[in-house]
């Protein structure tokens, strides 16, 4: 029996942990304030601070780990992503029956991913745009929903303009308490390629509100001249602050050379020092100018790649997400 399927079916043996799940235990322990050994990798090693656990929250059971005391260190600690993702995987496909958000129990993260890979779960990801996104979204919703797609996403991750219609759709999935079905045939009031007299009232909003920031078209339209107006006002908000930014940069050569000129000016106290700063200066910037070119052109020394001046280059990663970690379709 897998460690998976051993802690779906009441009761539970905690005796056999996994060494991922015991690492996960360790983390709780500490996170609990418990004195957790130094080396501990085993369940039998962790024996002491389950023991200080159970003396702490009053738990009258002994041995290495049983039930109460695992589901009283999750409540006070909390749980990690594998036992997180366990539980959201009963939620979508329970094996044999469906879970709690409370049934929270050990977990193996390879597992998890190998039994949400058979799962074949599917999300729907709207993409960002603005209020174009969004009117296209609507109408992609409405294929889905004519092929009768719609009911067989399990995530809805949302970014930007695509946030406006996700919205929207998350809404009508919860005034009808979960029932993708009956969202469906909202979206699709009439049978393809038809006419309908009208459109359901949820989708009359969207598309009222679509252009939100001018709602009432027209040249004359109140809505159209405070749209002028504040990008007038906005525009003008971010000239000042660059000109004023602008000046100020623009004014720092003359200061230095007003400081300099208080310091070792013809009329300075330290005017005999004139030369002498001077020559430093000029020398320090030769110096810095010599060290950049060493730095670009000399070669590594060693097969490591090591520089005599190494050079600090950021690198960029793409983090690609998947479509499961959005929310979840009501199902």
């Amino acid at each position: 029996m897998s460690a998976t399927d051993q802690f779906h079916n009441l009761p539970r043996d905690f005796s056999y942990l996994s060494a991922e799940q015991v690492a996960d235990l360790r983390r709780k322990l500490e996170s609990a304030g418990c004195p957790v050994p130094p080396r501990a990798h085993t369940l039998d090693e962790l024996g002491s601070a389950i023991a200080a656990f159970r003396k702490q929250q009053d738990i009258d059971t002994t041995g290495p780990l049983d039930e109460a005391t695992w589901r009283r260190l999750n409540a006070h600690s909390g749980s990690v992503f594998s036992e997180v993702f366990q539980n959201e995987l009963d939620l979508l496909r329970p094996a044999v029956a469906p879970g709690s958000a409370d049934d929270v129990h050990p977990a193996c993260t390879g597992e998890l991913l190998g039994r949400a890979h058979g799962a074949q779960l599917a999300g729907l990801v709207p993409s960002g745009g603005g209020v174009r996104s969004a009117t296209f979204n609507l109408g992609a919703l409405q294929a889905l929903a004519e092929a009768r797609l719609l009911r067989d996403f399990d995530y809805l991750s949302t970014v930007s303009g695509g946030g406006f219609i996700g919205g929207w759709l998350s809404k009508c999935i919860r005034e009808r308490r979960g029932d993708v079905a009956a969202v469906e045939a909202l979206l699709t009031p009439g049978a393809a390629g038809q006419a309908v007299a009208a459109e359901p009232v949820e989708i009359q909003f969207l598309r009222q509100y679509s252009n939100y920031l001018s709602p009432r078209s027209g040249t004359f339209s109140a809505d159209t001249w405070t749209l002028i107006g504040t990008y007038v006002r906005n525009t003008c908000l971010n000239l000042a602050m660059l000109v004023a930014w602008l000046c100020a940069l623009l004014l720092l050569p003359r200061f230095a050379v007003w400081a300099v000129h208080r310091v070792i000016g013809p009329r300075a106290p330290r005017a005999t020092w004139s030369d002498a700063i001077w020559l430093a200066g000029t020398l320090l910037f030769l110096f810095a100018v010599f060290c950049i070119a060493l730095s670009i052109s000399s070669k590594p020394e060693s097969s490591r790649g090591l520089r005599r001046f190494p050079l600090q280059q950021g690198g960029g990663a793409t983090l690609r997400q998947p479509a499961a970690a959005g929310g979840r379709f009501p199902s």
